[in-house]
């Protein structure tokens, strides 16, 4: 896989106090945006790209974007999309390790696989969380952050953007034999006005399974994320479709 890449952003050029313009931010998208031929689902709201690689492998090749949506200068959502095609017609489809929709994962809060077929179709929704203080960390090569995310780092560094510690990432994956579309939704807590206490790793935070437990307010909102999920899912799987071979 190629090198993500960093955004050649500067300081600045706000329209307004707490906004990004078109000369920081870039492109903004809204509704959907094109990756490898896949017509990607977005929620609500204005979309911008934060970084980008191509990725390339025996099996397959494709592109990686990570999208953010920006709020009074502090990243209030993210999508990060795999979105990939088999370079030739494979004998068997993608392994279940890929997809993830082979069970449910020990840090996963909630899990709704729909088929498992290892030779071909395999589809799942999944709630866990994503923990950011490794991003503030770009910089250093020796903290082990994979590349897009390290580049997003970078990239909300250099646009003065900031974001809470916490994210809740909805995971959404759809493969055939032909492709494989794999979209993790982003959503802060935070700025639905439930904060989170400090924490020294992931696996501290209040949003692991067995903390969440004690936090009736953040037991509500991972049902309010399952009700989106439920919601936007038959878009997502329709999606997937626009990115089939003609």
């Amino acid at each position: 896989m190629q090198t993500a890449s960093l955004s050649l952003a500067t300081p600045g050029h706000a329209t307004k106090p707490g906004e990004l313009d078109s000369a920081l931010g870039g492109r903004s998208y809204s509704g959907s945006v094109n990756v490898d031929g896949y017509k990607v689902p977005l929620p609500a709201g204005n979309w911008v790209i934060l970084s980008s690689a191509h990725y390339k492998s025996p099996q397959a090749m494709g592109e990686l974007v990570f999208l953010g949506q920006v709020r009074n200068m502090q990243l209030v959502g993210g999508a990060r999309v795999t979105a990939l095609h088999t370079v030739n017609p494979p004998v068997a489809g993608f392994p279940p390790k890929l997809s993830g929709c082979n069970g449910e994962d020990r840090i996963d809060l909630y899990a709704a696989p729909e088929a498992t077929d290892p030779d071909g179709h395999q589809a799942c929704w999944l709630i866990n969380s994503f923990f950011t203080p490794p991003l503030r960390q770009w910089a250093d090569s020796t903290v082990k952050i994979d590349r897009l995310d390290r580049a997003v780092g970078g990239d909300l560094a250099a646009k003065g953007v900031s974001y809470s510690q916490d994210f809740l990432r909805i995971r959404m994956t759809r493969t055939e034999k032909w492709g494989v579309l794999e979209v993790s939704y982003l959503f802060s807590p935070d700025a639905a006005g439930i904060k989170s206490n400090d924490a020294i790793s992931a696996a501290d935070t209040d949003w692991t399974r067995a903390n969440i437990g004690r936090y009736p307010e953040k037991l509500a909102y991972l049902e309010k994320m399952k009700q989106w999920a439920n919601q936007f899912w038959p878009g997502f799987k329709a999606a997937f479709n626009t990115g089939s071979p003609k």
